[in-house]
């Protein structure tokens, strides 16, 4: 009974030493996904007469950027992702909204990529491109 009791001590001593370890390590690994951009996100809204409207919004630190570059790339799925549509717009401020219509055709699948790239006095800071899913178009 009694090296029964040592054992459960003992794997519980090395339960607590694992467990504090890992809160430790998880702890020190965490890092901010980027410097100075705070949110990139787009949709796709698709009417009844095929007709796309692409919707975006980003936004940067205001203290740090003070200007945007935003590439948007309406992409469809044709044996693999390809561009149907892209536009770049240059944007005086930390925050952008832009809207862009295309006609899009059915029984393609389709996403949003999306590159925003930040600017101070001219100076390039950093850039990001995330992708956002619509699915299948029918």
């Amino acid at each position: 009974m009694k090296g029964l009791k040592s054992q459960f001590l003992l794997v519980l001593a090395i339960v607590i030493t694992m467990m504090s370890s890992i809160s430790a390590f998880a702890n020190d690994g965490i890092v901010p996904r980027w410097s100075y951009l705070w949110m990139i996100s787009a949709d796709l809204d698709v009417d009844d007469y095929n007709s796309a409207t692409v919707s975006v919004e980003a936004s940067s630190d205001p203290t740090d950027t003070d200007s945007l570059k935003v590439t948007t790339k309406l992409q469809q799925f044709n044996g693999g992702w390809k561009t149907y549509k892209s536009w770049t717009d240059n944007i005086d401020d930390s925050f952008a909204m832009i809207e862009k219509y295309t006609a899009i055709p059915k029984g393609y699948s389709y996403r949003i990529q999306v590159t925003v790239s930040t600017y101070k006095n001219g100076k390039f800071l950093e850039s990001a491109t995330e992708n956002f899913e619509y699915g299948f178009y029918q």
